[in-house]
């Protein structure tokens, strides 16, 4: 009895606040019948004697004890049996996972098969239809002191989950024409849990979901439940998306109050519709599942254009010092640049080499970073194309030597008319020109 007080006082305190374990049922040797123990959330009818009078052999703190029984092995509502009856309290609900008494028939004259010859367990769910089990025979002794035989019901029979009143009974069977001794039960006990017949939850508010390639672990949030599984069903559309249907999840083993979704990867950007049923420990489920959505936001995927005519080459992000070029970010609704624009387009003129990064929002707020670099080539070089020259006559040709200074690494001459020629090239410093007849125009050396 101290192990099943301890029990019932950590009920009372909070620590089994969603169900209770162990009895919800004992009988001992009570004559009066009143039961030794009820759990939380149950009412227990008294051990009645329906038909059954006790024995006068034996001392009533025996236990229950009768004569005559019925001479066939079938039920029999009018025999003799010991009925009590369990009901679960107003948002109750019962999970019956064992049972069990001892039993013993005594016979008045010494001599078996005084008694009943077998014995039988019954149950009926809401004054519905009996369900019967067979335990075993109950032993035979003529001592008083016999503690009789444990029998306990077939595991196969449970669990039983019902929120109705759930009556038991106990009966005693002869196949012989003696029905004299006597059949005593003590220790009747009835085991299982005490929950909620309708829990439920409390969701918060999914957080909208930004993603890119690739799964996505989120919490669905909730402030409180009398459960202890939860189940999440997603609408046809999610299911097409590849979100996986059925989830069931125990909260012991995840986060406190979340319950873990994943968003598969590439499913298309949309809101998504879902239900959660709540069900606990004694079977029983939320008849009203609560409903919540997923509102998936694909990350943008932000990219930078540049816009230049310097340098090497066109746009390709290296200028000369002292020039400019134009930064275009693509990929978003809104855009923020590190240099603090806030317009898609920005211009730049960096002394030296510089990076610019540019955060990208989406039109369902998601953001996304680019960062573009823009490479400055320092203009320090020198030319010289040397003095002006003069020809005395038409289709001559005269030397012409050029320097240049670092960094430039080499020269390019180039006329401003057409008709003259390099020799051996016009990329060569020290080269000779056959301008054409009648050149008073100068040429350019240029420097790469």
């Amino acid at each position: 009895m101290t192990t099943r007080l301890v029990l019932f006082t950590l009920g009372l305190l909070g620590l089994c606040q969603t169900k209770s374990f162990s009895q919800i049922y004992q009988y001992t040797n009570d004559a009066g019948g009143v039961p030794a123990f009820v759990d939380p959330g149950v009412s227990a009818g008294n051990l009645t004697p329906n038909g059954v009078v006790l024995s006068g052999t034996c001392g009533p703190t025996q236990g229950f004890g009768t004569q005559g029984w019925p001479v066939t092995n079938v039920f029999n509502d009018n025999g003799p049996n010991i009925e009590f009856t369990i009901t679960p309290n107003v948002d109750k609900g019962l999970k019956i996972t064992g049972f069990s008494t001892r039993s013993r028939r005594e016979n008045l004259t010494g001599t078996p098969p005084d008694g009943p010859i077998a014995m039988r367990y019954g149950y009926s769910i809401n004054n519905g239809p009996w369900v019967t089990i067979n335990p075993g025979n109950p032993q035979s002794s003529n001592l008083c002191v016999s503690g009789g035989v444990l029998r306990t019901w077939d595991p196969a029979a449970f669990p039983i989950n019902t929120s109705f009143p759930i009556r038991f009974r106990i009966y005693g069977l002869s196949s012989g024409s003696d029905l004299t001794g006597d059949f005593y039960l003590r220790d009747v006990i009835v085991n299982g849990e005490v929950c909620a017949n309708a829990p439920n939850i409390v969701l918060g508010t999914f957080p909208t979901a930004c993603f890119s390639l690739g799964s996505t672990l989120t919490a669905l949030p909730y402030t409180s439940s009398t459960g202890t599984e939860y189940i999440v069903d997603f609408d046809a559309a999610a299911n097409l998306a590849g979100f996986v249907d059925d989830l069931v999840f125990d909260p012991l083993l995840s986060s406190p109050n979340e319950i873990p979704i994943t968003i598969p990867a590439g499913v298309v950007a949309a809101t998504y519709h879902a239900t959660i049923t709540v069900r606990n420990g004694c079977g029983f489920a939320d008849p009203t599942p609560e409903s919540f959505t997923i509102t998936v936001n694909a990350l943008p995927i932000p990219s930078i254009s540049v816009t230049e005519s310097s340098g090497l080459a066109p746009n390709d992000g290296t200028i000369c010092q002292g020039s400019s070029a134009t930064l275009t970010a693509s990929g978003g609704a809104s855009y923020v640049w590190s240099t603090g624009g806030t317009t898609a387009s920005i211009v730049v003129s960096p002394s030296t080499t510089s990076s610019y990064t540019v955060t990208v929002t989406s039109e369902g707020g998601c953001t996304a970073t680019a960062s573009r670099t823009i490479t400055v080539t320092p203009v320090l070089a020198t030319a010289n194309a040397g003095p002006d020259q003069i020809l005395g006559c038409d289709n001559g040709t005269v030397l012409i030597s050029g320097m240049i200074g670092p960094p430039a690494v080499s020269g390019t001459w180039t006329s401003s008319i057409g008709g003259g020629s390099f020799s051996p090239s016009e990329t060569s410093l020290s080269t000779y020109y056959t301008p054409p007849s009648g050149n008073t125009t100068p040429f350019t050396l240029t420097l790469t």
